[in-house]
């Protein structure tokens, strides 16, 4: 039997981050790199963790980077992917090099260290708009309040 083309394993409902979308992460990764005294950088397309972060040349930790359009007052929970979380927690380990979560909402940019994260806080959520099955999936409710703040009031250019 002939295998299927891999060149686009997803199909083309697979990927849904906007230039807009990447470029808000792109502000925030420079807000991170100046809080956090570190270089942000991404890693290649379709990898399993988005971000890496790095310290005097040396490579110091992964992360997974959120842009929401709402404020951290909002909900009492934001939901972090059962497959990101898995990943970060893997590489995490595997590495044993920290890993984060980081969300950017309107009024702050909030993270929290992947060790930390409860993963039996999880259902299956997710959109209906976009008419992709896989955009339901297992996720875990990472309490707001359990995060700590990178910054408050992030600049202009990450709303």
């Amino acid at each position: 039997a002939e295998r299927e083309s891999m060149s686009e394993p997803f199909g083309a409902e697979g990927i849904f981050q906007t230039p807009e979308d990447r470029a808000r992460e792109e502000a925030v990764a420079r807000v991170l790199t100046t809080e956090w005294r570190c270089e942000v950088k991404h890693f290649a397309a379709m990898s399993p963790v988005d971000w890496f972060t790095v310290k005097e040349g040396r490579f110091t930790g992964i992360l997974e980077l959120k842009c929401r359009k709402n404020a951290s007052t909002t909900y009492p929970t934001v939901f972090l992917s059962v497959a990101k979380w898995s990943n970060l927690t893997s590489g995490s380990d595997g590495l044993g090099v920290p890993a984060g979560f980081v969300v950017r909402f309107t009024d702050k940019i909030l993270w929290i260290n992947i060790a930390k994260v409860d993963a039996s806080k999880n259902r299956v959520a997710g959109r209906n708009d976009r008419g992709a099955a896989h955009d339901r999936e297992p996720v875990i409710d990472v309490p707001i309040e359990a995060m700590s703040v990178v910054c408050e009031t992030p600049p202009e250019c990450l709303i």
